[in-house]
């Protein structure tokens, strides 16, 4: 809402500016006499004439709404959208100073507003969010540990290395190389014997 509200400030006033400008310098005749004299009475006439100081009133306040309008909407956006003006000026042209616009002319108007919205509508291209997997993430396959009867079933050597690992993450940092494997060796041997007494019971 905000860029649709600058951009129309800009237009309309841009156009205001235009249709201002354009009845007022038309009041006073062609200007022909671009010498010092010539211009000196082309700025005496500007000056002196309500319609053209209203209407760079006009291109003043288009001028710092489009700044503003570049500090909230990308370049490629902001830019083409202010050829709106160009439609406005050709309906004020019609309309207020009563000029003759041929059809091409009303077509290319429409071929312009049709550029404009597209513009305006596709905005910046949309930026993929990124989502953490989290534990039951759909795609994200879950391993769960093996215990150690499988791991003794399977190989009792890996159960072996894996008890003298598990005493040595457990074992205080002063805990002896040798005391700790035989902490590893002492736990692989009581859970062989917890395993051998339930294979004879089943």
């Amino acid at each position: 809402m905000i860029q649709w509200g600058l951009i129309l400030l800009t237009v309309c006033s841009s156009s205001a500016g235009d249709i201002l400008c354009a009845r007022g310098m038309s009041q006073g005749g062609e200007l022909s006499d671009f010498g010092p004299s010539g211009i000196v009475r082309a700025i005496r006439y500007i000056v002196t004439r309500r319609l053209v100081i209203l209407g760079g009133l006009c291109y003043a306040t288009a001028f710092f709404s489009l700044l503003t309008l570049l500090s909230v909407a990308p370049l490629s956006i902001a830019v083409p959208a202010t050829a709106l003006g160009f439609v406005v000026d050709t309906i004020g042209a019609r309309f207020l100073l009563r000029e003759r616009i041929p059809w091409k002319r009303w077509a290319g108007v429409l071929c312009v507003t049709a550029g404009v919205i597209l513009t305006v509508k596709s905005g910046a291209a949309p930026q993929a969010r990124s989502q953490k997997p989290g534990p039951y993430a759909p795609g994200v396959a879950t391993v769960s540990a093996p215990t150690g009867s499988e791991i003794s079933r399977t190989s009792p050597r890996a159960f072996c290395a894996a008890s003298w690992f598990g005493a040595r993450a457990q074992a205080p940092a002063h805990v002896s190389f040798a005391a700790t494997a035989a902490a590893g060796v002492d736990a692989a041997g009581d859970h062989a014997a917890s395993a051998g007494a339930e294979y004879r019971r089943q």
